[in-house]
């Protein structure tokens, strides 16, 4: 997921903090360590887009695919056993509905988990956003003067 952030330091490592919807950075006592795979010339205070690692959105897009997956499958071998369990008879039916409900729960899961996860591992940076105005490290000081 591509966002937006601002260069907190570049001393150890380079480190970002996330820019919410309000334009407010999040975290700016931490940051986030990050990466500069194309060697941009950042400085503090640099305006930049974020991305994922493209591995971690590779493996995401493959578990967000084949998880229902699997689950509408599983739900077809288990209609069986719950059948007995319940003494209700095996139909097509009860089959659909099993493969119905186990593909609809893991892709809500799916979804809600995708959702709430912010980025993971490190993030990259991928372009930097020409900017008119540096922002000060304390925007309170620039006010009284």
């Amino acid at each position: 997921m591509t966002r937006y952030a601002l260069v907190l330091s570049l001393e150890k490592e380079i480190t970002v903090g996330l820019i919410n919807r309000n334009g407010i950075v999040q975290d700016r006592e931490h940051g986030l360590p990050s990466d500069n795979p194309r060697n941009l010339p950042v400085k503090k205070g640099s305006l930049v887009i974020v991305d994922e690692n493209a591995k971690v959105q590779a493996v995401r897009g493959v578990i967000s695919l084949l998880l229902p997956v699997c689950c509408a499958v599983a739900g077809y071998f288990l209609a069986s056993p719950a059948a007995s369990l319940l003494k209700i008879p095996v139909s097509e039916i009860l089959k659909a509905a099993f493969i119905l409900i186990f593909f609809s729960v893991s892709a809500a899961t799916v979804f809600l988990v995708s959702r709430m996860g912010k980025i993971r591992g490190r993030p990259q940076i991928e372009d930097i956003i020409p900017a008119r105005h540096t922002i000060p490290d304390n925007p309170a000081e620039e006010v009284k003067k």
